[in-house]
Protein backbone atom coordinates (compact mmCIF):
# COMPACT_ATOMS: atom_id res chain seq x y z
CA UNK A 1 0.00 0.00 0.00
CA UNK A 2 1.42 3.13 -1.18
CA UNK A 3 0.67 6.82 1.03
CA UNK A 4 2.42 9.51 -1.18
CA UNK A 5 4.84 7.99 -2.85
CA UNK A 6 5.76 6.05 0.40
CA UNK A 7 5.32 2.88 1.64
CA UNK A 8 3.54 2.04 5.03
CA UNK A 9 4.01 -1.25 6.78
CA UNK A 10 2.67 -2.86 9.91
CA UNK A 11 5.45 -4.58 12.24
CA UNK A 12 3.81 -6.50 15.37
CA UNK A 13 1.88 -3.56 15.87
CA UNK A 14 3.28 -0.47 15.06
CA UNK A 15 2.86 1.76 12.13
CA UNK A 16 6.36 2.25 10.15
CA UNK A 17 6.31 5.41 7.39
CA UNK A 18 9.14 5.47 4.78
CA UNK A 19 10.76 3.84 2.23
CA UNK A 20 11.22 -0.29 2.49
CA UNK A 21 14.99 -1.09 2.48
CA UNK A 22 16.62 -2.87 -0.11
CA UNK A 23 19.84 -4.56 -0.47
CA UNK A 24 21.65 -5.66 -3.98
CA UNK A 25 24.35 -7.86 -3.05
CA UNK A 26 26.86 -8.44 -5.81
CA UNK A 27 30.37 -9.83 -5.54
CA UNK A 28 32.40 -7.43 -7.80
CA UNK A 29 30.49 -5.27 -10.39
CA UNK A 30 32.74 -5.57 -14.04
CA UNK A 31 31.58 -5.89 -17.01
CA UNK A 32 30.07 -9.78 -17.37
CA UNK A 33 26.46 -11.05 -17.28
CA UNK A 34 25.66 -11.39 -13.75
CA UNK A 35 26.34 -7.02 -13.46
CA UNK A 36 23.38 -6.34 -15.56
CA UNK A 37 20.42 -7.53 -13.53
CA UNK A 38 21.80 -6.43 -10.02
CA UNK A 39 22.57 -3.14 -12.47
CA UNK A 40 18.88 -2.73 -13.36
CA UNK A 41 17.69 -4.11 -10.45
CA UNK A 42 18.67 -0.88 -8.80
CA UNK A 43 17.71 1.17 -12.12
CA UNK A 44 14.20 0.07 -11.70
CA UNK A 45 14.15 0.32 -7.85
CA UNK A 46 15.70 3.85 -7.36
CA UNK A 47 12.42 5.97 -7.22
CA UNK A 48 10.72 3.65 -4.84
CA UNK A 49 13.07 1.98 -2.24
CA UNK A 50 15.72 2.90 -0.32
CA UNK A 51 18.72 1.15 -2.12
CA UNK A 52 21.88 -0.37 -0.73
CA UNK A 53 24.61 -2.11 -2.99
CA UNK A 54 27.08 -4.59 -0.86
CA UNK A 55 29.95 -5.09 -2.92
CA UNK A 56 33.71 -6.56 -2.74
CA UNK A 57 35.07 -3.73 -5.38
CA UNK A 58 34.74 -0.32 -5.52
CA UNK A 59 31.92 0.93 -8.05
CA UNK A 60 32.81 3.06 -10.99
CA UNK A 61 29.45 4.16 -12.26
CA UNK A 62 30.41 6.52 -14.83
CA UNK A 63 31.72 3.13 -17.05
CA UNK A 64 28.85 0.89 -15.75
CA UNK A 65 26.28 3.06 -16.84
CA UNK A 66 27.64 3.80 -20.30
CA UNK A 67 28.38 -0.09 -21.03
CA UNK A 68 25.22 -1.87 -19.18
CA UNK A 69 22.89 1.59 -20.29
CA UNK A 70 21.49 2.74 -17.33
CA UNK A 71 21.65 6.07 -15.78
CA UNK A 72 22.58 5.29 -12.11
CA UNK A 73 23.65 8.03 -10.07
CA UNK A 74 25.74 8.26 -6.19
CA UNK A 75 22.74 9.55 -4.90
CA UNK A 76 20.61 6.86 -6.36
CA UNK A 77 21.43 4.59 -3.60
CA UNK A 78 24.31 3.87 -0.96
CA UNK A 79 26.89 1.30 -0.93
CA UNK A 80 29.08 -1.07 1.29
CA UNK A 81 31.71 -2.45 0.78
CA UNK A 82 31.94 -5.66 1.88
CA UNK A 83 35.73 -7.13 3.02
CA UNK A 84 36.60 -10.46 2.24
CA UNK A 85 36.74 -12.57 5.49
CA UNK A 86 39.86 -14.21 7.59
CA UNK A 87 42.25 -11.97 5.01
CA UNK A 88 41.27 -13.52 1.68
CA UNK A 89 43.07 -11.22 -0.70
CA UNK A 90 45.89 -10.81 0.85
CA UNK A 91 49.89 -11.67 0.27
CA UNK A 92 50.80 -13.80 2.92
CA UNK A 93 47.42 -15.90 1.97
CA UNK A 94 48.35 -16.12 -1.77
CA UNK A 95 49.11 -19.84 -2.68
CA UNK A 96 53.21 -20.32 -2.99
Amino acid sequence: MTNNGLWTARLEGKKLKGKLKVADVHPGLGFGGSEAPALWTLEALKKDYDLTLISLRDVDLERLNAYYGTSLAPGDFSTQRAPLPGGYGTRRNSPA
